[in-house]
């Protein structure tokens, strides 16, 4: 048994600093990419350059285009709107006329026409 322990205490005594140096290098690589992350959301990385310009002119465009949008919203609502209120009036049309027939099918679809 006094091997078995011998072996064991060589063994902990091989894998405890490295270890160690696993979780310094695994500590030490999570600084640097913390630190890589600070420096890109405080906008100091090079490739961000030209960013918050290119923000701006996205939001300038887009409030240039909002009224023109709304408005043509608005047309394109009235028309669906106008075409409603006319399908309405016909299928209305057609009811009416093959409520009292003998052949209903046959004039509403003549009262479609």
């Amino acid at each position: 048994m006094n091997e078995f322990a011998g072996i064991l205490d060589r063994a902990v005594r091989f894998i405890a600093p490295v270890k160690l140096y696993m979780t310094l290098g695994a500590f030490a690589v999570l600084l640097a990419l913390l630190a890589v992350q600070t420096v890109r959301i405080e906008g100091l990385w090079p490739f961000t350059d030209g960013l918050k310009e290119q923000l701006e002119d996205c939001e300038n465009a887009a409030n240039k285009v909002l009224p023109k949008v709304r408005k043509a919203d608005g047309e394109a609502r009235q028309v669906v709107d106008d075409t409603k209120a006319g399908v309405a009036a016909e299928n209305e049309r057609a009811r009416d006329a093959a409520k009292d027939s003998d052949d209903p099918l046959r004039d509403g679809l003549e009262a479609l026409r």
